[in-house]
């Protein structure tokens, strides 16, 4: 059985025309990363690794959400296209 761990949360905003990562969290995941992008979002945010762009990333509308099974969260980056938006994340 797996070792329980702290539940860490966040929310970060992310800039257009630039990668940011989505946190600086260095606790490995068990699972994954769960990215949502934020309801009040008006544009698309695209998630990736390092070095990720609008044309490269995985696109998220506002509400929807993508579990990434990466084991680190701060290996995870995300851009706007239009203007800046918000992601929340969990690390399960």
């Amino acid at each position: 059985m797996a070792t329980p761990h702290d539940l860490v949360t966040g929310q970060k905003t992310v800039a257009t025309g630039t990668a940011t990562a989505i946190t600086s969290e260095t606790m490995d995941s068990r699972r994954g990363v769960l990215i949502k992008s934020a309801a009040a979002n008006t544009a698309t945010v695209y998630v990736g690794l390092t070095g990720v762009t609008v044309s490269t990333g995985f696109e998220l509308s506002a509400k929807e959400s993508v579990v990434i099974p990466h084991l680190k969260a701060s290996e995870i980056f995300a851009i706007s296209g239009t203007s800046s938006q918000v992601v929340s994340f969990v690390i399960v």
